[in-house]
């Protein structure tokens, strides 16, 4: 079984319920950061063993949600996150099941990678969470991923093809906002790459962990 399935949504809950109906193998928890405020009754298949969907009062942006994802689930070694505007072909989820490696960020194949990837627990111990400055997108992977190979944590890239239909969520009325979005972001992202910047942020998973009050 998978243990978790992270997807954030901001406007396309008809592709979020094309994501959710081409499951086709066991996940524990499957978790919706509802970005939008703005579902009211999905469909599951029978292979979504639990639901939460976390309603949030604004947009948390791309960083913000991966990472609220991961602390959602602090006692997992491994968390999948997806696109809302991702479709799994028959039997992806299986071979992804069978691949897993909590030493490693792995990327489906697909593009862009961020669309579908999977977090092990030695990326957060060793490169920390995304970086929320980015908001509420652009840039944050590219900051992740720097830190990330700083760190030495292994990088792979899964032989499991997904589907994704690029930019929807810009191409449901944040067109307007784009380019300042990606302007600002830029240069945030410059000043920390040229900082040299390893942190993504004050939290850390082993102390989540030893002082955890669940």
């Amino acid at each position: 079984m998978i243990p978790n399935l992270i997807v954030a949504t901001l406007t396309r809950y008809d592709l979020l319920q094309r994501m959710l109906s081409s499951i086709d193998y066991p996940v524990g928890h499957v978790l919706i950061i509802d970005n939008g405020n703005m579902i009211d009754q999905l469909k599951l298949p029978a292979e979504i063993k639990e639901l939460t969907v976390l309603t949030m009062p604004a947009n948390q942006g791309v960083a913000g949600s991966w990472n609220l994802g991961i602390k959602c689930f602090p006692f997992d070694e491994q968390w999948l996150i997806v696109s809302d505007d991702v479709v799994f072909p028959a039997g992806a989820l299986k071979r992804y099941a069978g691949l897993v490696n909590s030493e490693a960020i792995q990327f489906f194949d697909v593009s862009p990678k961020w669309a579908c990837f999977s977090v092990g627990q030695t990326v957060v111990q060793k490169a920390g969470l995304a970086c929320e400055l980015f908001h509420p997108a652009y840039f944050e992977d590219n900051d992740w991923e720097r830190r990330i190979d700083q760190a030495g944590v292994l990088k792979e890239v899964l032989p499991i093809q997904v589907q994704h239909d690029n930019s929807s969520t810009l191409k449901s009325g944040f067109e307007d906002k784009n380019a300042a979005t990606f302007r600002a972001n830029q240069a945030v992202h410059d000043e920390r790459a040229n900082a040299g910047v390893m942190s993504g942020g004050e939290w850390a998973l082993d102390i989540r962990r030893r002082n955890s009050w669940d």
